[in-house]
């Protein structure tokens, strides 16, 4: 009987007008995004690379100076592209994409693609991802809206429930049925989208790429296949056609485009961010710290000369104004960290009110697995800022224990260095984050899709059971 019912859905499906244009319509915006995404990443890849050129050579043309004013000279570290942001943007155009490294100061990150899009900024956000999780739930539901109440309008319900079909068999059918007519046409673009994304030109192929694409194919997998016994649950309770597609599209329009866009306005409300003033006067004050603490000023040449093993300042075998930079340097370190800490502190904030909201709207959930997934979410950002840091800081050091060494003999700040040193200073590398490393922290959102499949699973045999009941009563 199972069988029956899966062959007959099936014929159901491929014999619908509905269901043709759903998936003629849904395959057409699937590759049209997905060549507007490759497009793009790989514009963002050319750009990247001809700001990384222009870059090394701006700082190995600057001419003879002193170390420390190349330092403040400075070099920017530019954001590689994720080669999945051509599946899933993510926060790549919201994001800052370059960072400046120079001494003294920890900058945030800079030019963000969002600010440069104007009035065709909703042409770049139409990514395959956002159209998977936001449009093709209402496709899928303006597919099976009659699955049940069609039934029930037509009498076949009441046919199957005398013929003894039970409603776990019927919820059964009635669900292969979909996800099999559906999946024959959501699987190919799916895996089609994925991989053209994987091949897209960008700067960072990740090294678990396979396992990111397994990770993706499963999420979307998951919460399709959910959202379409939500949609069979829903037809199941209501008494026709008309009043389960009502239903459905109001479930969608809320649950799925109203939530998220409320639970992001709620978040940033109840933790707003530090506007730019006050962050800038954070930063500033770190920048001052070893210059601002007059006790630790003072300590400084007793420091060196115990450090270096002489009791006179002029018997010191660095130049000491190149030791007091670099230690203003280590000085600052844990007070920018203080700074973007509290910083990351409100975005963590957020990011729980957004866990939250994820419980009545799951696409919230598949949002943050996708993001994370492709290496274009905040975590991903923060590993990149976090390596330029590190790369500042080094490079950095690099020129101040240059001034230090190669300038003991110089008086004051007079030693001056060339382009040999220039070239010794490395370019920017930003490593790939390994999902692996990184999997406990999508955990809950992990679990909160896992909790809508088997609350979809529960819910629609529940339903059917219920609408059968009904009509055999009636």
């Amino acid at each position: 009987m199972l069988s029956a019912i899966v062959h007959k859905e099936l014929k159901i499906h491929w014999r619908s007008g509905v269901f043709l244009a759903v998936a003629a319509a849904l395959t057409g915006l699937i590759v049209m995004s997905v060549i507007l995404s490759v497009q793009r990443v790989a514009a963002f890849e050319r750009e990247r690379a001809s700001a990384v050129a222009a870059d090394r050579a701006i700082w190995d043309g600057q001419g003879v100076k002193n170390p420390h004013g190349a330092a403040h000279f400075a070099r920017y570290a530019f954001r590689p592209t994720p080669t999945l942001a051509a599946f899933d943007p993510g926060v790549s155009d919201y994001a800052g994409m370059a960072l400046w490294m120079e001494a003294h100061y920890q900058n945030p990150a800079v030019f963000r693609r969002a600010e440069e899009r104007g009035d065709t900024g909703w042409i770049a956000s139409l990514s395959p991802a956002w159209i998977l999780r936001t449009m093709t739930p209402l496709f899928i539901f303006l597919v099976l809206f009659g699955a049940i109440a069609g039934e029930r309008e037509s009498g076949t319900l009441r046919q199957t429930a005398a013929l003894g079909v039970g409603p776990r068999v019927l919820a059964a059918g009635k669900l292969a049925g979909a996800a099999l007519g559906l999946g024959v046409v959501i699987a190919p673009v799916l895996a089609g989208a994925l991989l053209v994304a994987a091949r897209a030109g960008g700067a960072v192929t990740l090294e678990d790429n396979a396992l990111r694409i397994a990770g993706l194919t499963l999420t979307y997998g998951v919460f399709l296949f959910a959202v379409g016994a939500t949609a069979i649950g829903v037809s199941a309770l209501c008494r026709d056609r008309r009043g389960a597609l009502i239903a459905l599209v109001s479930i969608w329009a809320v649950s799925f485009v109203f939530t998220p866009r409320l639970a992001g306005d709620i978040a940033v409300s109840a933790h707003p961010e530090p506007d730019a003033g006050a962050l800038a006067a954070s930063l500033q004050k770190a920048a001052r710290g070893l210059g601002a603490d007059a006790e630790a000023m003072a300590a400084l040449p007793s420091e060196a000369m115990a450090e270096y093993g002489v009791e006179r300042m002029e018997d010191l075998p660095i130049n000491f104004i190149g030791y007091r930079l670099q230690r203003a340097e280590e000085y600052a370190h844990d007070l920018f960290a203080e700074v973007y800490g509290r910083l990351g502190a409100v975005h963590d904030a957020q990011e729980r009110i957004l866990g939250a909201a994820s419980l009545i709207s799951p696409v919230m959930a598949v949002k943050r697995l996708s993001g994370g997934l492709a290496g274009v979410d905040r975590l991903h950002q923060q590993a990149f800022i976090d390596d330029a840091e590190a790369h500042r800081r080094e490079m950095i050091g690099q020129l101040n224990r240059d001034f230090m060494i190669n300038g003991a003999d110089a008086a004051g700040a007079a030693y001056t260095a060339d382009e040999k040193l220039w070239r010794r200073i490395e370019d920017f590398d930003h490593g790939a984050v390994s999902f692996k490393a990184v999997a406990g922290r999508y955990r809950s959102s992990a679990l909160v899709l896992l909790a809508y499949l088997l609350g979809s699973i529960v819910f629609v045999r529940w339903a059917v059971a219920r609408a059968q009941k009904r009509v055999i009563q009636s």
